[in-house]
């Protein structure tokens, strides 16, 4: 119940923070468009400004350098 959507909600927060340090110490964010759709979310939805937008294959090779991987 509510404890429950409380406990989300702060997971939430603090996975954006930890995105948010990443996005502002100028790290490289990619969002994978397949699955931005499959989940009908839209780039104006997106709350970061510098995000990269690709397929997933055209971003992997790219995570298998990656010093930090963050998938949701």
């Amino acid at each position: 119940g509510r404890r429950l959507r409380r406990s989300r909600r702060a997971a939430r927060e603090a996975a954006h923070s930890r995105v948010r340090q990443i996005h502002d110490l100028g790290g490289d964010l990619y969002a994978c468009e397949r699955s931005l759709r499959e989940h009908h979310v839209k780039r104006a939805d997106i709350a970061f400004d510098r995000v990269i937008h690709a397929e997933y294959l055209t971003f992997l090779p790219v995570m298998e350098d990656a010093d930090i991987q963050l998938l949701a």
